[in-house]
């Protein structure tokens, strides 16, 4: 029917009733959905007749599922889009869909989702292999801290870094740190201005001097939407 992404496109005009309300973009062999601060991603299976679904609310994802009925695919897209339906009706709905843990912490808001994901992520560098990045003890250092703990922590490769949203893509103007051999290496945002080196005291303490001013909590949102706040 000519690829994933016109095949869905055809069963979403039919469930809506309007060739307008649904656009399905094709990328790199994914069927992509954006709609304001809701967008989804569709793919096929390489050799059985199978399709995903990934739900994404200001950039964070609410859920996925697989199934081999393209319809299924098409009514949870018209659900989530067009109908607005949240993700735990969604789940309800389509028994192959399955909600994450984040999009359960994102609907109890901003600063209850990052306090989750400085749990989470202090728990995941304590267990192998992510123990090796030796990030830890600067993690726990570096939630003491107000001005860092209310942004949302990450890792990027061997780097702790933080955003002020909460979701994807996040900002990238924040000081980041990097592991070095009995110590931390701390850079400004852009990666090239050196700002200082020791170990967790010394790491988090240079990481909450450099953020970048009226810096406050993170916000559910993009780094776009931080953007489109601000101006």
């Amino acid at each position: 029917m000519g690829g994933l992404s016109p095949s869905l496109q055809r069963i979403c005009d039919e469930l809506s009733g309007n060739p307008n309300l649904i656009r399905c973009d094709a990328s790199a062999g994914w069927a992509i959905i954006h709609n304001g601060p809701r967008h989804s991603t569709a793919a096929a299976a390489a050799n059985v007749r199978n399709f995903s679904i990934d739900l994404w609310y200001q950039g964070v994802l609410q859920g996925s599922g697989w199934t081999s009925d393209l319809r299924e695919i098409a009514r949870a897209s018209v659900a989530f889009h067009l109908d607005k339906s949240s993700i735990s009706e969604i789940a309800v709905r389509f028994e192959w869909f399955k909600p994450t843990q984040q999009a359960v912490n994102h609907q109890r808001g901003a600063e209850i989702f990052v306090t989750e994901a400085w749990q989470s992520l202090a728990h995941r560098l304590g267990s192998e292999p992510y123990s090796r990045l030796g990030l830890l003890p600067l993690v726990l250092e570096a939630a003491k801290r107000p001005e860092l703990r209310r942004l949302l922590p990450f890792t990027s490769l061997n780097r702790l870094c933080f955003s002020r949203t909460t979701g994807y893509p996040y900002t990238g103007d924040c000081p980041l740190a990097w592991p070095l051999s009995g110590g931390l290496y701390v850079t400004a945002a852009c990666e090239q201005r050196v700002l200082g080196e020791g170990d967790a005291v010394r790491a988090a303490d240079l990481l909450a001097a450099n953020l970048p001013r009226n810096c406050g909590a993170a916000i559910h949102g993009t780094a776009e939407d931080l953007k489109l706040l601000a101006d």
